[in-house]
């Protein structure tokens, strides 16, 4: 049975910010630079691990998303701390794999990039990025996801 709460163990910060987008509690958000929350854009991206959560104070579930505009309620967790995660669809995640930003709030499970053997000389790091903070989490538990996503439980690294 789904638990009813994304931030499962641990605590982490409670901040509030006003939403530029739909947001999903269990979506990675981040600030953008009208210091609003939006999804996270970046795919396999740096991220700090701010985990919009539910409104159960006034009655909403994990089911029930924030608007563009509204105050969005986020937890920013720290290592160890336990959530309720969104993953991405055609995933098939088993315990343990490390997991990162889908670039749409969600999570998938992290490739390790593959740098050129023959890099330019002109382009340092052979013209790929690599990101120091891109993932964010174990996962907890196998999850195969298809055309759908699903819910999962995964720790912060």
């Amino acid at each position: 049975m789904a638990s009813k709460t994304i931030v499962l163990k641990g605590q982490g910060v409670r901040k509030e910010h006003l939403a530029a987008g739909t947001i999903t509690p269990g979506h990675l958000i981040a600030l953008n630079g009208s210091s609003r929350v939006v999804v996270h854009a970046t795919a396999g991206g740096n991220a700090a691990v701010m985990v919009a959560i539910e409104e159960d104070h006034i009655g909403h579930d994990i089911d029930d998303d924030y608007s563009s505009g509204d105050l969005v309620m986020y937890e920013h967790l720290p290592p160890g701390a336990e959530w309720q995660a969104i993953l991405t669809t055609s995933q098939t995640v088993v315990q343990g794999d490390f997991l990162e930003s889908a670039g749409n709030g969600r999570l998938r499970k992290h490739t390790p990039p593959v740098m050129d053997s023959t890099p330019d000389p002109a382009t340092p790091g052979g013209g790929s990025t690599l990101y120091s903070k891109g993932i964010v989490a174990q996962a907890l538990e196998a999850v195969t996801t298809t055309a759908a996503v699903a819910r999962i439980k995964v720790q912060v690294v």
